[in-house]
């Protein structure tokens, strides 16, 4: 790592444990719209996009107290999210913006990626950066990429002539699944099975290989699967219709439909947003607007405060 840069700022006193920034969760959020990484007061059903940590950025994502965050042609690592002392340490080599990151649970793996220049990279906090891979040879478009929750995995789905879903090990490509259009890919909270979205259609590979496939009726245009528990605490899968204009939700073990649940938006994702809570769009600028998911509460609007009011003292900053 380079030269380590210390931000120093205040924190609300409502500020709850970061998660990931690619969207607003309890903790931390990055907002397209204000290009800044912004703090989330209070729980979903109630929450806003409150006070600016780091602004002026291209791009940023997080896992807990760690997170990446992109300036032109510099991304940094940032540590300390959620506490007085935010610290930051150039990643050398990496020039161009990723458009996504994956997680692994504990923050310790995040692979970035760009679905228009078609290139992934997997960045270990702790040991050496792997190398940008490109995955243009494969053919297609790359769709999704998922960290298993122990790091030790980075799979990516292609949609196009050679459709499905691969292994990055090693710098190669490894099959895993050949599958019709996939657009998401998610682990279980174990990560002994990985679940693929492929229109209206599941798949599910264990840890020994073995898959199991079922239709989704209800699906139309599938977008994003994740799995959690509903009101009930039973293993579900939760399915965003982008077409459908609706929240899906599956038996984890019987695959039977549970709930559907109407929307008056077309969610774009569903991302984990701390613990039952999912975030179903994103907001580039600002005539758009946040939704997300709470388990037992339904659907909520996520406003922004201007940032111009975000009351965070002068940035002092040490090297």
């Amino acid at each position: 790592m380079n030269r380590s840069i210390f931000f120093t700022a205040a924190l609300a006193a409502t500020l709850l444990p970061a998660q990931s920034l690619s969207g607003p969760t309890p903790g931390m959020a990055f907002d397209g719209a204000s290009r800044s990484l912004r703090a989330v007061v209070g729980s979903f059903g109630s929450a806003a996009l409150g006070p600016v940590v780091l602004g002026g950025l291209d791009f940023a994502s997080s896992q807990r107290t760690r997170g990446i965050a992109c300036q032109k042609d510099q991304c940094f690592f940032v540590a300390g999210l959620g506490s007085e002392q935010v610290e930051r340490a150039a990643i050398a080599d990496q020039v161009d913006v990723p458009e996504g990151a994956a997680w692994s649970e504990d923050g310790q793996v995040v692979a970035i990626y760009s679905r228009s220049q078609q290139w992934i990279r997997v960045l270990p906090f702790a040991g050496e950066a792997g190398a940008q891979q490109n995955i243009s040879s494969l053919g297609g478009q790359l769709t999704a990429v998922e960290v298993s929750p122990d790091g030790k995995k980075v799979v990516f789905a292609i949609a196009g002539d050679h459709s499905g879903v691969y292994e990055l090990r090693d710098g190669t490509f490894v099959p895993v699944l050949a599958a019709d259009r996939p657009v998401d890919l998610t682990y279980s909270a174990n990560g002994q099975t990985l679940f693929v979205l492929a229109g209206s259609r599941i798949s599910a590979i264990d840890a020994d290989g073995i898959m199991q496939s079922w239709p989704l009726d209800a699906v139309q245009d599938g977008i994003g699967v994740q799995p959690g528990l509903d009101s009930a605490g039973r293993d579900v899968l939760y399915v965003a219709g982008r077409g459908d204009h609706a929240l899906f939700v599956y038996d984890g073990a019987t695959h039977a439909l549970l709930e559907q649940i109407s929307l008056n938006f077309a969610p774009s994702q569903i991302q984990p947003s701390g613990t039952g809570s999912y975030l179903l769009t994103s907001r580039t600028n600002e005539d758009e607007l946040l939704w997300s998911y709470t388990v037992g509460r339904g659907a909520f609007f996520v406003p922004a405060s201007p940032v111009e009011n975000s009351g965070l003292p002068q940035r002092k900053v040490r090297r």
